[in-house]
């Protein structure tokens, strides 16, 4: 009985030593995927599923990013903004 009560104390002591390593992790573990999937941008960032809206929505996200271009992409227009945080991209 007195052995099942230490396993069950040391569980206890490895959840808690796993969620206190889990915080101190950078958040950056849960970055956000952004899926290009509309291949012709006017640059605003207006158009859901655009390059423009991707770049937009990881400047604004503050976390590492990753923008998945799932299509071609063409530029009409002027790209209102660059990309000022973290971002990967892939195609």
């Amino acid at each position: 009985m007195n052995k099942q009560s230490n396993n069950t104390m040391s569980f206890s002591k490895r959840n808690i030593l796993s969620s206190a390593i889990s915080l101190c992790l950078p958040f950056s573990i849960n970055a956000a995927n952004f899926n290009v999937t509309v291949g012709d941008d006017d640059g605003t960032g207006l158009v859901v599923g655009t390059l423009s809206e991707a770049i937009l929505l990881a400047n604004t996200n503050g976390e590492d990013d990753v923008i998945r271009l799932m299509t071609d992409v063409t530029l009409s227009g002027v790209m209102k903004r660059l990309i000022d945080s973290n971002v990967t991209i892939q195609s």
